[in-house]
């Protein structure tokens, strides 16, 4: 599915089990509540997408634009999220692991530092 473009297409029915989905416009998709582990969708434009309660561990989205995405619920935990900008949607009771947050908080403009 690299690079494919789905706009205005109908989605709601579909099941995604892994595969590249890097570089792909699903802008304003209904992707909610799929298991969407291992997929790859690093570049993929998933703006206006609903994601909520969908489960996304260990997914690529290296890069991936999330603007206006709505998340909700999702779980994120173990999925690479290198380049996201975390201020572009809503971060609600989504569920992330200690690398996500730390990222999140560098975002943000935090500086994260260890303990000596």
């Amino acid at each position: 599915m690299t690079g494919s473009t789905f706009k205005q297409a109908n989605l709601s029915a579909i099941i995604i089990i892994q595969g590249d989905w890097s570089y792909t416009n699903l802008r304003g998709q209904h992707l909610q509540n799929l298991n969407l582990q291992h997929v790859n969708f690093s570049f993929a434009d998933l703006s206006g997408a609903r994601l909520e309660k969908s489960d996304l561990p260990h997914a690529n989205l290296t890069m991936t634009t999330f603007m206006k995405a709505n998340l909700r619920e999702a779980d994120l935990r173990g999925a690479n999220m290198n380049g996201v900008n975390f201020r572009d949607f809503d971060l609600a009771n989504v569920k992330i692991d200690f690398t996500q947050a730390v990222m999140m908080a560098k975002s943000f403009g935090a500086r994260v530092e260890e303990n000596e």
